[in-house]
């Protein structure tokens, strides 16, 4: 999630990355994508899907992610 106690996506991505780069990484909340974008949480080339999102969206965004 984007938005977690103690640590936010963006920094738990950015940790991962160091670690592993090239992984894959898909964030999501079930705030808005202009309230992610003030808060400043997603950096660009992460991926995002807001909440609440179908089993078809999902599927279609990481198919999306893993076609790049």
């Amino acid at each position: 999630d984007v938005i977690m106690p103690g640590i936010n996506g963006k920094t738990l991505a950015e940790n991962l990355l160091k670690k592993r780069p090239g992984i894959k990484i898909l964030l999501t909340s079930g705030y808005t994508e202009d309230i992610v974008d003030q808060r400043n949480v997603i950096s660009e080339g992460l991926n995002f899907l807001s909440k609440p999102y179908s089993a078809e969206s999902l599927l279609k965004k990481i198919h999306s992610i893993f076609d790049r």
